[in-house]
């Protein structure tokens, strides 16, 4: 369903280490996500997002608001999140054979 979607929109109010926005990046989704500390660290200096403040349902709307209006900053969005690869998946399999073989002090 990512596959389809070019937006995620996600209002959580707690989060520790949201698994969704690193799947959504990996989608190459846009993202909307509340402004809580967790989704912050995640998506902070990064360019396919915007934020609203978290419980403040005026703020989503003006922000949802925003990008129907603009399906330019949507596609760019996309594209940078395109261009992340933390959370691809072969990203993430190297970085843990990595740690695997550091922690048994194998070679690769």
């Amino acid at each position: 369903m990512f596959k389809q979607t070019r937006c995620l929109i996600f209002p959580s109010h707690f989060e520790n280490s949201p698994v969704v926005l690193k799947e959504a990046i990996a989608a190459k989704m846009s993202i909307l996500s509340s402004d809580i500390h967790a989704n912050e660290n995640i998506l902070q200096r990064r360019n396919n997002y915007l934020s609203f403040q978290v419980s403040n349902n005026n703020d989503l709307a003006l922000k949802m608001s925003y990008l129907i209006s603009n399906p330019e900053k949507v596609l760019k969005m996309c594209q940078d999140s395109a261009s992340i690869n933390d959370y691809d998946s072969i990203v993430a399999k190297n970085s843990m054979l990595d740690l695997f073989n550091t922690l048994t002090n194998r070679e690769k």
